[in-house]
């Protein structure tokens, strides 16, 4: 896709504290100011320095603004690099270069310009500039425009290949060359003090040459243009014209004083613009002009997809050529009247944004999908028809917009409209399938809406509006009529909203017995209000939120007993007296209470014989126990339940315990000792003791008892699930004696006491982190060896916690990042409390997600080179819950100079078993800060393996040799190749069997000088298997490594399958590291299958987390593995080993223990036979090329090079009987050359010269 991108200002480069070392992007800019005589520094014309004044071979922000004479001759491309960091620059020369374009703008102190013998530049413009002296002859211009540049004083484009000249409006140009051109047409207008004219030998058919005052000319020179016509010029030059033509011999010309001037000549292909500033920011942006002619063809108009615009353009006549747009932003946009965008047909999104424009039509674009409108000063209306595929539309803080009306936008689905202060209508009538609508802060008094039933959000806050129709909307879920002047409101057929915010009005009675699905509801500062009818016959507790400050008037309100806790601590809050809670509405004002059915005679007995002797029922705001019957009435009234604190009715012969319910005070229950089969105490919100143990109960539920710390059900009949999972103060747990399977208890609370015996059903139990290990011991002392223990049956902290999240960018253009930038991938983010620090790894989108409790945190995101990288902010200060949550924080990552660095690894997707194909998934990615394309290249054993196939497509297939090209690889950017290759049976000719070695080799390569070579290459060795297990991990570097490895990064890659019958909802890959053999704080995660991120806590423990992996469990899909690098301890030596396994969690199942992965440091291995019995190597020392040849049959599977420390510097795995080495790349030193054959090992010494 090609992008568009028009502004107006150039970027400017912000300079703090110490010197910054100029990112080039041409290189060979950079080489030319380093390297030649470039600067000169006594003002005597002559280049005498070069611009490294501090010989560190590079170029500071510092030394650049130091720069007064600048002069470039050498084969350049570019001088982009010029515009932001050479400011001060008076002088500059530029010659001999291979530059095509060049635009001159915005160098404020630049006076004296010189280009000159520049064979390949055709375009030269000229835009805001200070420039006094402009030459720019014997080049090959063909473009040459001069917009906004008042100082010239003279100007020479003479020896180029120009057709026409249109200049206009130079108040101090005296002296203009333009000779030896292919003129046809010279126009120089409104020119106050030109004095010499040469413009002889072109092709000339027209002159206007016009002075707006008499200055004489001193030379004017017009000859050689002997097909001249018509010259018009004022009054007094017409004289001199005349002489002048009569001594050219030139007849027949007319010369007028009335010009009339002609418009630029159109090019055939090309747009004719009218404005000249339109037309220069069109021409001179982002490549738009792709052939570099100064004209813009119809096809690149068209193969426009993504356009940016802005500026002060007096027209944009010839927009309408850019038929092919899709994404079009215009901002800032001043001196149009009016876009007509209709001819776009193949735009999707429109964004408009602080615009001066009075008019903009857009009017069936059937394609567009998005608007965005917005800070627009001029817009009185915005109307459009015939969009039928729109779905969105923004439109805010517009200064003067009255009407939004949209017919024909059958497919809108989302409208935000608010801010708008003199909006006073929204017209939508065909939206039938609109879902959101949000229009606060207008001043709108009607809205009118298609049939919809798909309205699921409608807010217009802060309006005028009187009266609506609510009853259409039958899906709405969230309504926000607050800060208007409604009086009465009819909330009828909306059953599924579940929040209304109607503050602020004038109604005098809200009727919310309609909504059964109500949870939030916002009343406040309605003065007339007096009833509020909240009764929707729900059992449940399902009022959430309940304002109704200020509302002085009201004396009544209805509601389900379940809802009587938050209504009432409204009230309470409010510090409004008088006001009656009644569960039956049919009254206003003081209401009749009600009776509490409790069908258990049983139950019902023993609370109304409670009193004070008995023990039955503590009331609340008492002493000691009392009567809960206290009008002797033998029932009991909802106003008597809510009085009772705790209850105790042990041992009572009690079936049921229906009715408890109205009891929403109780913060103790007892009822052990009965025969309850089923207890039910989700409304008693204030609970906080229950003991419901010795009976029959199969179910319990008591969720939403936030406040519970203590719970004995034990010696029941409970099975399955007991979610203890939101008690975060629970303390004390009972749950002996049941036939439970699953106890969920990750609350945030380590339990005081936990009692599980006599539970044998028991095979999985989730706890907080900190209470796994002792939770799982006990349940080993409980006998239950099938119990699974751990936290994973969710991925947050129990209890009440905190989220950060957000996301990665790599500022690859250097403009601030972006939602269009690279993302980061698997970003190190340390979290400290001051105490203890975990570190999150986010996935391979840069995104991270992470969940912390109570507490005061510093985040610092880590790179995994943070001397090629800086990152914004370098750390982030968090206070929870001071803060809120969840708390959004992104990282800006930049470059800090340029440092190229490829990184590539072979991974083994499949084992290598011998007669099958195995997939093999190469991993390449940049590390550095340059984009960079190359080569890869993967060497293999062709005699005992064969290529199958490769995605992608291969570029080169050799013997034993496979190759791909790559291009445009991004800073940060990782891609992969999945190449299969068969592994020969035992019954081939050359055979592989058990044991075998088989070795890959697989290296990158670019233009570019790797700052860590060694990452180049990846050197695997596996060892073919008959059968394998499924779950495995593995060293890629082999079981022995070399001692200069020690302090290095060795690759790990832990596969695993599903084995069940179902799939695996969440996988989690546990890694316990040796941290005396390891460091933990240089682990990378490199690659996974699926999306993971990774978590390191408590000092050693990895776990790579793969959440919602859904994994299969048939054999094609059921396979997956996570990579990652981890540095060994740099003081390992010759012998010492370091072992590695892993834990494999698939969702509450037991884990899967891999092998363990052991690797030892050696020294390289002694010869199996003597070299000079079989080879001779030749030359030694060697210049370029060294040659092996073999004394004896001998089968050779690959060649291995090897400096002084032991670091491998060459690979080959590709040979036969004579065969030459190049090792040219070699630095001149000592080497040791290392030959696999089916003889076994040998090495040999051999010299570099």
């Amino acid at each position: 896709m090609r992008k568009f991108y028009f502004v107006v200002l150039a970027c400017l480069l912000s300079h703090y504290g110490n010197a910054q070392v100029i990112p080039f992007t041409d290189l060979a800019l950079k080489n030319l100011l380093l390297h030649s005589m470039c600067v000169d520094t006594n003002d005597d014309g002559i280049p005498d320095a070069t611009l490294d004044f501090n010989n560190d071979n590079e170029i500071t922000d510092d030394e650049s603004n130091l720069i007064r004479n600048l002069y470039l001759d050498g084969p350049i491309t570019s001088i982009n690099d010029l515009l932001f960091y050479f400011s001060q620059m008076q002088v500059l020369s530029i010659k001999n270069t291979a530059i095509k374009r060049i635009d001159l703008g915005d160098f404020n102190l630049l006076r004296d310009v010189k280009i000159n013998n520049n064979t390949q530049l055709v375009a030269l413009y000229l835009y805001n500039s200070s420039i006094e002296k402009l030459d720019v002859s014997n080049n090959n211009l063909k473009t040459f425009r001069i917009l906004t540049s008042p100082y010239l004083t003279e100007v020479n484009c003479s020896n180029n290949a120009l057709t026409t000249l249109n200049i206009k409006d130079q108040s101090y140009l005296a002296k203009f060359d333009c000779s030896n051109n292919q003129l046809k047409t010279l126009t120089l207008r409104n020119f106050n003090s030109l004095t010499d004219l040469n413009c002889s030998n072109n092709n000339l058919l027209k002159m206007f040459v016009t002075k707006t005052n008499e200055t004489e000319f001193v030379n004017l020179d017009f000859s050689n243009n002997t097909t001249l016509s018509s010259i018009c010029c004022f009054d007094w030059d017409v004289a001199l014209f005349q002489q002048k033509a009569t001594q050219y011999g030139l007849s027949g010309i007319a010369i007028n004083t009335n010009c009339n001037y002609d418009p630029e000549p159109c090019v055939d292909g090309a747009i004719c613009f009218t404005d000249d500033v339109f037309k220069y920011y069109m021409v001179n942006y982002a490549g738009l002009d792709a052939n570099v002619d100064g004209e813009i063809q119809y096809t690149e108009a068209a193969a426009l997809t993504e356009m940016n615009l802005g500026g002060r353009p007096n027209n944009m006549e010839g927009l309408q050529y850019f038929t092919g747009v899709e994404n079009l932003t215009m901002f800032d946009i001043s001196n149009c009247y009016s876009i007509d965008l209709r001819t776009m047909s193949q735009l999707k999104t429109l964004k408009v944004e602080n615009n001066i424009v009075n008019d903009l039509n857009i009017n069936n674009l059937t394609n567009l999908q998005t608007i965005e409108i917005n800070g627009t000063s001029n817009f009185s209306y915005l109307y459009s028809d015939g969009l039928t595929s729109l779905t969105s539309i923004r439109c805010r803080n517009n200064r003067i917009l009255r009407l939004f009306s949209f017919p024909g936008a059958v497919n809108l689905l989302t409208v935000e409209c608010s801010g708008n202060p003199f909006l006073q209508r929204i017209n939508l009538p065909d939206a039938t399938g609109l879902t959101s609508l949000k229009a606060g802060g207008n001043i709108l008094t009607t809205i009118t809406l298609g049939a919809t039933t798909s309205l699921k959000e409608l807010d217009f806050n802060s309006n005028k509006m009187t009266a609506f129709n609510f009853a259409p909307y039958t899906q709405l879920n969230n309504l926000n009529c607050a800060s208007n002047l409604f009086s009465t409101i009819n909330f009828t057929g909306l059953d599924q909203v579940e929040t209304i915010n109607c503050a602020d009005n004038k109604v005098g009675l809200i009727d919310a017995s309609v909504l059964p699905n109500l949870k939030n509801l916002y009343c406040s500062n309605n003065q007339i209000l007096s009833d509020i009818f909240l009764k929707n016959n729900n059992p449940n507790a399902d009022l959430l939120t309940f304002e109704m400050n200020n509302n002085y008037m009201l004396k009544h309100i209805c509601a389900d007993p379940a809802d009587f806790p938050v209504i009432q601590a409204s009230i309470d809050d409010t510090r409004i007296n008088g006001i009656a809670i009644d569960g039956n509405c049919n009254c206003t004002g003081t209401c009749t209470d009600h009776i509490v059915y409790i069908p258990d005679a049983a139950l019902k007995a023993k609370l109304v014989a409670a009193n004070s002797d008995n023990l039955t029922a503590h009331i609340i705001g008492g002493t000691s126990y009392g009567k809960i019957d206290t009008n002797g009435d033998g029932e009991i009234q909802l106003s008597e339940a809510i009085r009772v604190g705790t209850m105790y009715v042990n041992d009572s012969h009690i079936i049921s315990m229906e009715g408890i319910n109205s009891f929403v005070n109780l913060s103790l229950l007892q009822c052990r000792g009965n025969t309850i089969n089923a207890l039910d105490v989700t409304n008693l919100y204030q609970l906080g003791n229950l003991t419901c143990s010795i009976n029959q109960m199969a179910s319990l539920n008591i969720s939403g008892l936030y406040r519970l710390n203590s719970i004995d059900c034990g010696v029941n009949r409970l099975t399955g699930t007991l979610d203890l999972s939101n008690f975060e103060d629970l303390s004390d747990v009972w749950i002996s004696g049941n036939q439970i399977t699953t106890l969920l208890m990750k609350n945030g609370s380590i339990e005081d006491r936990f009692y599980f015996e006599s539970v044998p059903t028991l095979r999985y139990i989730c706890v907080d982190e900190g209470q796994a290990d002792a939770v799982a011991a006990q349940a080993l002392v409980n006998g239950y060896a099938s119990c699974v223990v751990n936290s994973y049956c969710s991925f947050t902290p129990g209890g009440k916690y905190y989220t950060i999240s957000g996301n990665s960018k790599y500022d690859l253009d250097n403009n601030g990042c972006t939602d269009a930038d690279l993302p980061f991938d698997h970003m190190k983010i340390n979290f400290n409390n001051g105490t203890t620090t975990s570190t999150l790894i986010a996935n391979a989108s840069g995104e991270y997600q992470y969940h912390l409790k109570e507490g005061n945190y510093t985040i610092n995101p880590v790179a995994e080179r943070p001397d090629y990288f800086n990152v914004s902010p370098t750390n982030v200060s968090l206070l929870f819950p001071e803060m809120g949550s969840p708390v959004l924080q992104d990282f800006c990552i930049t470059a800090n100079g340029q440092h190229p660095d490829l990184d590539i690894t072979l991974v083994p997707v499949s084992n290598g078993m011998a007669g099958f194909v195995a997939t093999y998934k190469l991993v390449y990615k940049n590390k550095g800060t340059n984009t960079q394309s190359g080569t890869i290249v993967l060497n293999y054993q062709n005699e005992i393996t064969d290529f199958v196939s490769a995605d992608p497509a291969i570029s080169t297939l050799g013997s034993g040799s496979i190759s791909w090209d790559f291009a445009n690889l991004k800073p940060f950017e990782t891609r992969s190749i999945l190449v299969k290759i068969r592994i020969h049976a035992p019954t081939d000719p050359m055979p592989v069997t058990a044991g075998t070695i088989i070795e890959y080799a697989a290296t990158i390569a670019s233009a570019m000088a790797d700052e860590t070579p060694l990452d180049n290459t990846f050197q695997f060795r596996q060892t073919a298997v008959n059968s394998f297990d499924p779950n495995d991990k593995t060293c890629l570097e082999g079981t022995k490594i070399s001692p200069d490895m020690a302090g290095k990064y060795v690759h790990y890659l832990i596969r695993f399958e599903n084995t069940g019958t179902a799939n695996a909802q969440n996988i989690v890959v546990k890694d316990l590291i040796d941290t005396e053999k390891f460091d933990i704080n240089s682990l990378i995660s490199n690659d996974g299958s699926h999306p993971f991120v990774t978590k390191i806590s408590n000092g050693n423990k990895v776990e790579f987390i793969f959440e919602n992996i859904n994994l299969p469990f048939d054999d094609a899909n059921n396979d997956g593995y996570v990579l990652f690098k981890i540095k060994t301890n740099p003081i390992l030596t010759v012998d010492d080993s370091f072992s590695n396994s892993a834990s494999i969690y698939f969702d509450y199942n037991f884990p899967i223990v891999t092998n363990t992965a052991t690797t030892t440091i050696a020294a390289l291995a002694v010869s199996d036979f003597k070299f000079d019995d079989y080879f001779t190597l030749f030359p030694n020392p060697a210049g370029d090329v060294l040659n092996i040849q073999s004394k004896k049959q001998t089968v050779i599977s690959s060649v291995s090079i090897y400096n002084a420390l032991g670091q491998l510097v060459l690979v080959n795995t590709n040979f036969q009987q004579s065969k030459t080495i190049d090792v040219s790349a070699l630095k001149t030193g000592n080497y040791i050359i290392k030959i696999n054959s089916d003889q076994g090992t040998s090495n040999a010494k051999f010299i570099k010269k």
